[in-house]
């Protein structure tokens, strides 16, 4: 009994051992297959890939737990953390184009309507679409990504019931006005405005 004990102990090591020198050829061998994008999802300074492997069978449970956890969040009014865990669901679910058009549509529609001003709903819809793109510099030239951006522009900056408002508030900001201007990509920024997007004159910045 105990020599068959001994032997699967070593086993195991042996296995974990085998595991993570093969996690670490794979990690060597993708560097070298798919270059890394120009902004990486990261959090606590792991990516994506690298999470799901050092997650490994745990990725999928965590995933459920923080689905509905989000949701119940909401359902309860209780915005603490609930950017953190979106973010979470983000990198553990990188692959799904469906998760991210949720999650913006989410922010947009109904974390939005929870803020207790008007303009705190603007900045919301805006952090829904520094989360679009986010991916879109992530996975450039993706379709159902750019759709999803461009319906927040036009149906709910364009088309609710406080258009009035945000379209003043978008043309106010994209507008030249002074200020050092921070980019979208860190998923802890929380933006006061709309980037500036037209020059002096009123043509559109070239970037854009």
């Amino acid at each position: 009994m105990n020599r068959g004990r001994t032997t699967i102990s070593i086993l195991l090591i042996i296995s974990l051992l085998l595991t993570g020198f093969v996690r670490d050829r794979v990690t060597m061998q993708r560097q070298k297959l798919v270059p890394p994008p120009t902004n990486v999802a990261r959090l606590k300074n792991l990516n994506s890939f690298s999470l799901a492997l050092l997650l490994g069978g745990l990725r999928g449970p965590l995933v459920m737990y923080l689905w509905p956890s989000v949701e119940n969040q909401k359902n309860q009014k209780d915005l603490e953390d609930i950017d953190t865990k979106i973010e979470m669901i983000r990198l553990l679910q990188p692959e799904f184009d469906s998760v991210h058009i949720f999650q913006m549509w989410n922010k947009a529609y109904n974390l939005s309507v929870q803020m207790s001003s008007v303009y705190n709903k603007y900045l919301m819809v805006l952090d829904a679409l520094d989360y679009g793109h986010r991916i879109d510099a992530e996975r450039p030239d993706d379709i159902n990504i750019q759709v999803a951006i461009a319906g927040l522009y036009f149906d709910k900056l364009g088309e609710s019931a406080e258009k009035r408002l945000y379209n003043n508030w978008l043309r106010r900001d994209t507008l030249p006005h002074q200020g050092a201007e921070r980019s979208g990509s860190d998923p802890n920024f929380r933006r006061s405005r709309h980037d500036q997007m037209l020059d002096a004159r009123g043509p559109i910045l070239p970037e854009f």
